[in-house]
């Protein structure tokens, strides 16, 4: 048979190499040891001295060759026992490294986590901060624009002078008076526009209003009429309120004295803004 060369020694430092050594040797061990066994049985079977001492010398071989065998394989076994050792040991040392960078990384995780939440928070408080402020912002543009009316003069356009006497032509010939606060520029121009809006409209002006006087802090337009004016008259004071009030100009109606002489003339007297 094929005897193994010993010489060829595998890989020292390679955990497979020094474990099919191992396989290998303890292999041939055995093998040698059960040649040991049979020659040691041809031996005391046979009659033959010369063939007996044969069989015991060839036993007494294969029996070294088994030993040297064993020796071999028990170098090679702890070989690989303090291989499997390291292998484990660096197994384990990887084994925690993964763990410890495992822990480091769900650290970053919850840390991030936290700052994230905090970056949420603090959105939250820009966006509610930011929606204040449009609110404030929208309140003073509305204080603004409010105030800024309410110093605007009353006025209106050539359209809507147009537009009041459409809706008042209806009442052609309908006598009527206006009268205004001669001293202010900005009851005087409204009156001269709502008198031009009438004008138009065909109605027939008293100048009767010119000779009166309004009391002080008088409010808005006021159209009067007398409780026992006719239906036309009392219509068309309604129709010249509604009118106004379309157009922005804030009117209302005014009842005389029943104890004043029956008139079908609509008194428009021009008050202050506010």
């Amino acid at each position: 048979m094929t005897m193994m060369n010993l010489a060829l020694l595998p890989d020292w430092n390679s955990l497979d190499s020094v474990r099919r050594a191992h396989s290998d040797l303890e292999l041939a061990a055995i093998v040698f040891f059960a040649l040991l066994v049979v020659m040691e049985a041809l031996a005391h079977s046979s009659k033959d001295e010369k063939r007996k001492h044969l069989f015991d010398t060839v036993g007494i071989w294969f029996f070294a060759v088994a030993v040297i065998c064993e020796l071999l394989a028990y170098r090679y076994g702890q070989r690989d026992d303090f291989l499997s050792a390291s292998v484990i040991i660096s197994l384990d040392t990887k084994a925690g490294d993964a763990f410890t960078r495992a822990s480091q990384a769900d650290d970053l995780a919850q840390s991030a986590s936290g700052v994230a939440g905090d970056a949420e928070i603090k959105a939250k408080g820009a966006d509610s901060a930011a929606l204040d402020a449009h609110k404030e912002a929208k309140w003073a543009f509305d204080l603004a624009t409010n105030a800024a009316n309410a110093l605007a003069p009353r006025a209106l356009t050539d359209a809507q002078v147009k537009t009041v006497a459409g809706k008042l032509s209806t009442f052609v010939g309908q006598p009527f008076t206006v009268t205004a606060y001669w001293d202010s520029r900005e009851s005087m121009g409204i009156a001269n526009q709502i008198f031009s809006a009438l004008e138009i409209a065909g109605w027939a002006y008293s100048d009767e209003g010119s000779q009166s006087r309004m009391l002080g802090g008088e409010i808005g337009v006021m159209v009067w009429t007398h409780p026992k004016a006719d239906a036309r008259t009392q219509e068309a004071a309604q129709a010249l309120i509604a009118a106004l009030n379309a157009e922005g100009i804030e009117a209302s109606a005014r009842t005389q004295n029943p104890q004043n002489p029956i008139s079908n003339t609509i008194g428009v007297n021009v008050g202050a803004k506010r």
